[in-house]
C-alpha cells in the first residue's frame, strides 16, 4: 500500500459570473500503467465557452526534454452547473446563451518511457480565465510520475470536475474524491495555482491556495479526506 499526495490548486477556482477574456480554467495531466515501460498519458482541460476553440491535439513537455502529442478523445458541454434555475442550466454560452459555461475536453496517447529517476509532465499557455480570487495569468499545470520508485504504478485521477456553480444563499458540499488504480491511500492538501514551475499565480485580495473561497468554510479535518462545505 502506497500514499499519494495530491495537490488541489487549479480544482477550486471562483469563476467571474461574466468572464470572456480567455479560456483555461483547470486540468490535470495523468499516467496510467499498461505494461513494462509503456503508458497511457492523459490529458483533461477544463475550458471556457467564451474563449478560443480546443485543437484537435495537445503538446505535453517533460523534465526530460521530451514532448508527447496527444489527440483528442471526447468532450463534455456545460458541466459541473448545480443549479435549479433552468434559465442557468440552458442558457450557458456553450449553447448560444449569455451565462458562463464551460467545456471538459479529453486527450490521450500511448507512450514507452525509457527508465527514469522521475518524469515530470507539464503543459502552460496563456491565458487563465478570468476569476474572482485568481488575477488572470498564465495557466500551468504539472504532474510527476517517480518511475523508480514504482516503475508498474499508475497516478490516481480526478473524475470530471467539482461543481463550479451554485444557487446564492444555499448550502453546497464539494468533493474531492480522487480514484486509484492500485486502490492506494490518498492524501489531500491545498496549494498554489502555477503561472510557471516555480512561481505562483497572484491571488486576489482576501484570498489564497490553501483559502481559495476567501470565506470561513467546514473543511474535513483529516488530510485524507477530501470534503469542503
Amino acid at each position: 500500500m502506497q500514499f499519494k499526495t495530491l495537490l488541489l490548486s487549479a480544482l477550486l477556482t471562483l469563476f467571474s459570473t461574466f468572464s470572456y477574456a480567455s479560456h483555461w480554467s483547470s486540468g490535470e495531466i495523468t499516467t496510467t500503467h499498461l505494461y513494462g515501460n509503456t503508458y497511457k498519458l492523459s490529458f483533461t482541460i477544463l475550458r471556457d465557452c467564451a474563449g478560443v476553440n480546443m485543437p484537435s491535439t495537445v503538446t505535453l513537455s517533460s523534465s526530460v526534454g521530451t514532448s508527447f502529442i496527444l489527440n483528442q478523445d471526447y468532450s463534455i458541454n456545460t458541466i459541473g452547473v448545480n443549479s435549479s434555475c433552468p434559465t442557468i442550466l440552458n442558457g450557458s454560452i456553450c449553447n448560444g446563451g449569455i451565462y458562463p459555461g464551460y467545456e471538459y475536453h479529453s486527450y490521450s496517447t500511448i507512450a514507452t518511457l525509457p527508465l527514469n529517476n522521475s518524469w515530470e509532465f507539464y503543459f502552460s499557455s496563456c491565458c487563465r480565465s478570468n476569476a474572482t480570487n485568481l488575477q488572470s495569468t498564465s495557466f500551468y499545470i504539472s504532474s510527476t510520475l517517480h518511475q523508480n520508485t514504482d516503475p508498474s504504478n499508475s497516478m490516481p485521477k480526478f473524475p470530471l470536475t467539482p461543481t463550479m456553480f451554485v444557487d446564492y444563499g444555499t448550502n453546497f458540499n464539494i468533493d474531492y474524491s480522487a480514484y486509484d488504480h492500485e486502490n492506494d491511500s490518498l492524501v489531500y492538501s491545498f496549494t498554489n495555482a502555477l503561472t510557471s514551475a516555480s512561481t505562483s499565480s497572484p491571488y486576489n485580495p482576501g484570498y489564497s491556495g490553501t483559502n481559495p473561497m476567501g470565506c470561513l468554510l467546514y473543511t474535513s479535518p483529516s488530510p485524507r479526506d477530501r470534503q469542503k462545505s
